[in-house]
């Protein structure tokens, strides 16, 4: 997706990873790479399942623990619905709102009046965290964010996702979605929604802590606001 003839064409509306429910927690445990294809997914499907008698409970769980943002499914024999891997992205839904709150998979992990993700939900130094703005955020603030966040932490940095309140243009929100160092140009939805015009920015990482993240925010925000005060 980093190459310009692909990239301006193709969107990447999701990422289906397959765990296998015999060896699944021994390879978690194992295989550090296997933690972050987990982290990254928005869809996880559990395989061989008919072979543990249903006994899936305990990875469940590890899973739940390392993305809890992910929907896990379960295939039976093989098999599984075709319809549940690709609804995923925002256009999943051609004439209906883009569902933005299963997108961003804020509906079960977003504690009520807070505005974060439980960052204390990790594994091997995974977690996953949300960061919600109330006042619009300038252009060049995102911007920003974005450059410094994919230059110097491209590596850990294994998923963002976003809807962002632009202070230029209130009425069309931004969305935006990164892996690593690849983000993806800004898509513009026509409208909100819902009545919710609050940024609200997902992310999974590897040893970011969430307040650098949103120390870094706020210092952008001040340096820019200064700034365009002297304009």
């Amino acid at each position: 997706m980093s190459d310009p003839g692909i990239s301006q064409r193709l969107a990447l509306a999701g990422v289906v990873a397959t765990v296998d429910a015999v060896n699944g927690l021994a390879t978690l445990a194992r295989q550090p790479e296997s933690l972050k294809q987990v982290a990254v997914a928005d869809r996880l499907v559990l395989t061989k399942t008919d072979l543990v008698a249903g006994e899936t409970a305990g990875l469940v769980a590890r899973l739940a623990a390392i993305n809890p943002s992910a929907r896990v499914l379960t295939a039976a024999f093989g098999a599984i619905e075709p319809e549940r891997l690709f609804d995923m992205g925002l256009d999943a839904a051609p004439g209906e709102r883009p569902d933005v709150q299963a997108w961003l998979g804020l509906d079960e992990h977003a504690h009520p009046g807070s505005a974060v993700h439980d960052g204390h939900r990790h594994d091997a130094g995974i977690s996953c965290f949300a960061i919600l703005r109330e006042q619009p955020i300038r252009a060049i603030t995102l911007t920003l964010l974005l450059e410094i966040l994919a230059e110097h932490c491209g590596g850990d940095l294994l998923r963002l996702k976003g809807i962002v309140n632009i202070a230029e243009s209130p009425d069309r929100p931004a969305v935006i979605h990164g892996v690593q160092h690849v983000f993806h140009p800004p898509a513009w939805l026509e409208r909100w929604p819902s009545d919710d015009r609050r940024s609200r920015l997902v992310f999974i990482t590897r040893d970011i802590p969430q307040v650098w993240v949103e120390a870094l925010l706020e210092a952008l925000e001040a340096e820019v606001s200064e700034v365009a005060g002297r304009v």
